[in-house]
C-alpha cells in the first residue's frame, strides 16, 4: 500500500470532520446573537449548505480509499460506477460551494447597499444639525 493511498483520503476526511466542528461552533455562536428574520435566514441556510458540504466531503475522504482497492481489470464496470458517483458527489461539494459563494455574495451586498443608505441618511442629519447651528450662531451675534 502506497502512502499516499491512505495519506490523502486521511487529509480529507479530518479536514471535513473539522470543518464540521467550525461550522457547529460558529452556529452555536450565532444563536445567542440577537439577528432579525432575514439575517437568522441567511446564516441558516449558509450552516445548512456547509454542513452538507463538509459532511460530504468526510464521505468523500474514506471513498478514495476504498475506490483505491476496486480492481478496475476484474470489475470494470464496478470501478468505472464507483468513481462516477465519487465523482457525482464532489461535484455536488462544488455546486453547494458555488450557491454558497453567490448567497454570501448577495448577502454582503445587500449589507453594503442598507450601510450607503444609512451613512447618507446620518450625513444629511449632521449637515441638517450644522446649518441649524449655524442658524443659531448668526441670530444670536450683534447685529451690525
Amino acid at each position: 500500500m502506497e502512502r499516499a493511498e491512505l495519506l490523502f483520503p486521511a487529509l480529507v476526511t479530518a479536514l471535513a470532520v473539522r470543518m464540521l466542528l467550525v461550522h457547529s461552533r460558529s452556529w452555536r455562536a450565532l444563536q445567542s446573537r440577537p439577528l432579525d428574520a432575514r439575517e437568522r435566514d441567511y446564516h441558516r441556510r449558509r450552516f445548512r449548505r456547509r454542513v452538507q458540504a463538509s459532511a460530504l466531503l468526510a464521505l468523500v475522504g474514506p471513498a478514495l480509499f476504498v475506490g483505491y482497492h476496486i480492481p478496475p481489470r476484474e470489475l470494470p464496470w464496478l470501478f468505472v460506477g464507483y468513481w462516477i458517483g465519487v465523482t457525482l458527489v464532489t461535484v455536488w461539494i462544488g455546486l453547494l460551494a458555488l450557491g454558497d459563494a453567490v448567497a454570501s455574495g448577495r448577502h454582503f451586498s445587500l449589507l453594503r447597499r442598507q450601510r450607503i443608505v444609512t451613512r447618507a441618511q446620518l450625513q444629511a442629519e449632521i449637515t441638517r444639525a450644522r446649518a441649524a447651528m449655524a442658524d443659531d450662531g448668526n441670530e444670536t451675534s450683534p447685529a451690525e
